[in-house]
């Protein structure tokens, strides 16, 4: 019952916004199939799609950035609206023109739009929380979002295929019912200090706190070692959109692998579900940087697991190697969030999650094109191989920060 119980007795706002963030992962299509709609629906070569990724992804670390900025200037939700408009009209616009190479341009649209909005909903979050049950929101923020991608991506799986329009107005829909839910039913309960004032005065303050912002982000080392770590972990964690679909696709044909992909999704998703609440239980009250380490062996496990993978008979090895590194991703994606949140002050909360969706985006832009230029010469089971190296040199960095922290305490 405890395991249901701490995530009782939330604020109302944390609730709703926790809903919204459900609906809008239940409609995540786009991204999931991005590698096998670059190379099947428009003939696009790995090497390209490698490169089209980095694209998308540079285009989540500006959205990211620079909405984070917004949010801490103008407030959360007014940012909120403008940039999921953005998003939810590129997607209906995608559907309509997904044969064209156009769509690659809503595609980066959409990853700018998305990529901005989750520093905003991260520091809602820490705006309606405190030190007591900031933990459990995020973590039921995570459930929530894995529930949605787990359903999410069952029915994605089957629209690929014969529906691939679907794949962008599903995904337009689902946004556009989380735009309506935070207009109607989230209040701003942050309001920016500067808002209403543009004297030459303030013009000077907003380039101090600048320089105020990015001085107290180089001084915090363990917050810079924890962002590398991010963009080693999410280097990894990419090639499960990126290099899997393709592997597939290449053992067991282009049919079979759209279904593996969704089944991979939906394992996902469910085991996020099944493990936030256990996790956050049994190493809530560790070091988060130890939590990284522990995440970053599961990652070498579980995604070291699927070179194993070499034909139809094999390809069980997903059933068993998915659960593995979405426990790493748990305890990843719950706790740094907390983390990160920490060591904000309130009006730069938004800026300083935003490192964390730069980090991740810095991960997805150099994993994709890195992987396709090492598959040019080398074959999915090395590059598997090559994952768990990097995972395995993620948990050494971090057991040192972590000893070099408790002798500096």
């Amino acid at each position: 019952m405890k395991i249901i119980s701490q995530y009782l007795g939330l604020p109302k706002q944390v609730y709703i916004l926790c809903i919204a963030r459900l609906v809008t992962a239940m409609g995540a299509f786009v991204y999931s199939f991005s590698s096998l709609f670059m190379t099947t629906v428009l003939n696009m070569s790995e090497v390209a799609t490698g490169y089209m990724m980095v694209v998308f992804a540079v285009a989540s670390m500006v959205g990211a950035f620079v909405c984070g900025r917004l949010a801490d200037s103008f407030g959360r939700k007014r940012v909120f609206i403008v940039v999921m408009t953005l998003a939810v009209s590129a997607l209906f616009w995608g559907g309509f023109i997904i044969y064209s190479r156009l769509s690659l341009v809503c595609m980066a649209v959409v990853s700018m739009s998305f990529s901005g909005v989750l520093p905003i909903v991260a520091a809602m979050i820490t705006d309606n929380t405190d030190t007591t049950n900031r933990k459990e929101s995020f973590s039921l923020m995570f459930m929530c979002i894995n529930l949605g991608f787990a359903l999410g991506q069952v029915i994605a799986g089957r629209l690929f295929y014969n529906y691939t329009r679907w794949i962008f107005w599903g995904q337009g829909l689902g946004f556009f019912i989380t735009l309506l839910m935070i207009i109607f039913f989230v209040k701003d309960k942050y309001v920016p200090s500067n808002s209403d004032s543009k004297s030459l005065d303030e013009v000077s303050k907003k380039k101090s706190n600048k320089k105020e912002f990015f001085s107290s982000v180089c001084k915090d080392k363990v917050l810079i070692v924890l962002l590398i770590v991010i963009v080693l972990t999410t280097f990894c964690y990419s090639q499960i959109s990126y290099m899997l679909p393709l592997d597939l696709t290449h053992t067991i044909g282009i049919e079979n692998s759209a279904n593996w992909v969704s089944n991979v999704w939906l394992l996902n998703g469910i085991f996020c579900v099944v493990w936030a609440p256990i996790l956050l239980r049994l190493s809530g009250k560790n070091n988060h940087i130890f939590n990284m380490a522990i995440a970053s062996c599961l990652y070498a496990v579980g995604m070291g697991a699927y070179a194993l993978i070499t034909d139809m008979s094999s390809v069980w090895i997903v059933i068993i190697a998915t659960p593995l590194w979405t426990a790493g991703e748990t305890l990843i994606t719950t706790g740094t969030g907390v983390f990160i949140g920490g060591r904000a002050p309130e009006n730069y909360r938004a800026a300083y999650q935003s490192l964390y969706e730069i980090a991740n985006s810095a991960g997805r832009c150099i994993g994709p094109v890195t992987m396709g230029y090492f598959l040019l010469a080398s074959t999915y089971q090395t590059g598997w191989i090559m994952i768990t190296a990097i995972a395995l040199a993620c948990v050494i960095i971090l057991l040192v920060t972590l000893r070099k922290e408790k002798k500096n305490e």
